[in-house]
């Protein structure tokens, strides 16, 4: 039985968000298990991985959504799998070797920590358990099984994750957990394999097409330069702080700068409502229309990242204290340098890009972040050490990014800024915010522990703006009395 297009849009998302929330819980349980010094080399050792990884596969996994839609494709999916696979296990067996033979002891002493000398000797097999196999599930969504994908997705997320934790747990290290991860990957694969090939067209042939993975390599290599480039920048802060840093510098660190989970995946989910009727409008030359909506989808999104914003900002003490414990107390700083970014993200400038065809701007505009990003991390990290990192980060978003984004797109909606960006309603949205968090000056006094403070200042907080909202601002209380007369209709069907 197959299933609509919107239907694995929304299955996709529910398995993104599920996957998200497994490892947001997994490393609160994790940071409370170990050690401050443990849990630094624990995260160094993946970081290892999420760093080598988009930069070896270069955009080869990718590929299979091209390839599989081909016609002349479709009665042997198995050997597109197979080349792909094939070309994918090439990088990971080098990277295996390199760990085997000195990658170790050069990543341990660039992040100045003995222990992954031996950590890293334990994820030996890792890459051939799992990059060879980073773009197969693609073949799911293509015969729209993205549900199969997607409860694969969780499960195996949630059985990882059990068995790490239950390794932790038991030991209290960080040797046990990074040897359970393997021995999952290895349970997973097979399971993952019978999924992906028992419904494939064609027949299994060991003999690789040299021709296809040819094709495959060459179209990959454009997004490989994208992903490197994003890669660079996303690890950048991380990479630095480990290699000038301790491991428990680096495990305070990365526990505080990280962005609120789950507020990307709303940008993300506006941005593709409205990437394909801004395409639209571009594609007929109705640029006012196209500037409505993404004009329209900022004003909306500062409804949810502003007060998150304010919110977050002001009770971000209690929110790390409670989740992570005092011994991170440290990290508050860094959490609070990262939600200065929340109100960056009341607009999704790519899909502005995408939407007139602009994909040379998008990659102008990372070259540059990248250049930047990097000249300011290093400046800041002198200056302030891991705080002046994240501050370096944060002023390329704010002095490159953002002028960048309104510049390029104003000019290529022929509009102006402000008719861009609905700056009133917006500062509106920015006003209320702030007003609603007073109330926290008051629940601070009361000296309860941390997360009652955090609770009672949520509920305060967001019931406050709640109501400001709806009498301040007309499509705020539109949207109100949408929801209300929904629940009306459900309650006398009732």
């Amino acid at each position: 039985m197959q299933i609509s297009k919107k239907s694995s849009v929304v299955a996709m998302t529910i398995a993104s968000a599920a996957s998200l929330a497994v490892n947001f819980i997994s490393n609160i349980l994790f940071a409370r298990l170990l050690s401050v010094n443990d849990i630094g080399t624990y995260r160094q050792t993946i970081l290892v991985f999420q760093i080598v990884t988009p930069l070896i596969t270069l955009g080869i996994p990718n590929a299979l959504y091209y390839f599989l839609t081909k016609n002349e494709y479709k009665e042997n999916e198995k050997k597109i799998l197979i080349s792909n696979i094939t070309i994918l296990f090439v990088p990971a067996i080098i990277f295996s070797i390199f760990i085997t033979f000195g990658g170790n002891i050069f990543f341990a002493s660039k992040f100045n920590n003995p222990f992954l000398k031996q950590t890293l000797l334990w994820q030996i097999p890792r890459p051939m358990l799992t990059i060879p196999f980073l773009g197969i599930t693609s073949i799911l969504i293509i015969h729209n099984k993205a549900y199969i994908s997607s409860l694969y997705s969780i499960l195996s997320s949630i059985f990882t994750v059990m068995l790490c934790l239950s390794a932790c747990y038991y030991s209290r290290s960080y040797d046990l957990p990074l040897k359970f991860g393997v021995i999952a990957n290895c349970i997973t694969l097979p399971i993952l394999l019978w999924i992906v090939f028992k419904d494939t067209t064609g027949k299994i042939n060991y003999i690789p097409d040299f021709k296809l993975m040819k094709e495959m390599f060459c179209y990959g290599i454009p997004m490989g330069i994208s992903l490197m480039l994003g890669t660079i920048l996303q690890q950048f802060n991380s990479v630095i702080v480990s290699s000038m840093g301790t491991p428990s510098e680096y495990a305070i660190y990365s526990t505080g700068a990280r962005e609120i989970p789950f507020l990307g995946h709303i940008t993300s989910a506006v941005t593709t409502v409205i990437l394909a009727d801004m395409s639209i409008k571009c594609n007929d030359g109705n640029y006012k229309d196209a500037v409505e909506i993404f004009r329209k989808s900022v004003h909306y999104l500062s409804f949810i990242m502003f007060p998150a914003a304010v919110f977050f900002l002001f009770y971000s003490k209690e929110f790390i204290v409670s989740l992570y414990t005092i011994k991170y107390e440290k990290s508050i700083i860094y959490s609070q340098i990262y939600i200065l970014l929340l109100p960056l993200r009341i607009a999704h400038y790519s899909s502005g890009f995408l939407a007139l065809g602009k994909t040379k701007a998008i990659m102008y505009r990372s070259i540059g972040t990248v250049i930047i990003g990097i000249s300011f991390c290093i400046i800041g990290m002198y200056w302030k050490g891991s705080i002046g990192a994240c501050i370096g980060m944060v002023l390329t978003n704010y002095l490159w990014e953002i002028p960048y984004n309104l510049i390029g797109l104003s000019r290529g909606f022929h509009c102006s800024i402000t008719q861009l960006i609905p700056i009133k309603k917006i500062f509106v949205v920015l006003m209320i915010s702030l007003c609603s968090i007073l109330t926290g000056f008051i629940i601070r006094k009361l000296n309860l522990p941390p997360f009652l403070v955090f609770l009672i200042g949520g509920f305060f907080f967001f019931s406050i703006y709640g109501l400001l909202g709806i009498y301040f601002i007309p499509e705020m209380q539109n949207i109100f009395y949408l929801l209300l007369n929904k629940m009306n209709i459900q309650l006398k069907r009732i």
